[in-house]
């Protein structure tokens, strides 16, 4: 891993340096390109967001699995704490099973970030 990659996760998250390292270090090889990736293509937003989430032909096929994961969310009655990782655990396999796609959570995505 470069030390650049270390620095842009470093300046992209607020992680001190060695933190940086150490995330991305334990991160797996899809998951780190994915997340470099995201880095340079940050917008405005704190959060990283897996880039194919704004790829012109994937980004239909993740905001209908993420319609149907909430979907799914409400009929099993998950509408407090923890609910967000009910709901990307059913996206993401939907998107694997159905389409072959590998996506990445928020959580997957912002591993130094804790999600209700």
């Amino acid at each position: 891993m470069a030390a650049k990659d270390i620095w842009d996760y470093h300046v992209a998250t607020g992680c001190p340096l060695g933190r940086a390292e150490e995330l991305l270090s334990a991160m797996s090889p899809d998951l780190r390109e994915r997340v470099l990736l995201a880095i340079k293509q940050k917008g405005d937003g704190w959060l990283l967001v897996d880039p194919i989430e704004t790829d012109a032909i994937l980004a239909g096929k993740v905001r209908e699995a993420a319609d149907e994961a909430s979907r799914a969310a409400d009929v099993a009655g998950r509408h407090r704490l923890g609910r967000c990782h009910f709901v990307w655990a059913m996206q993401k396999k939907i998107l694997a099973e159905r389409y072959g796609i590998t996506w990445f959570s928020p959580a997957d995505m912002n591993p130094a970030v804790f999600f209700d």
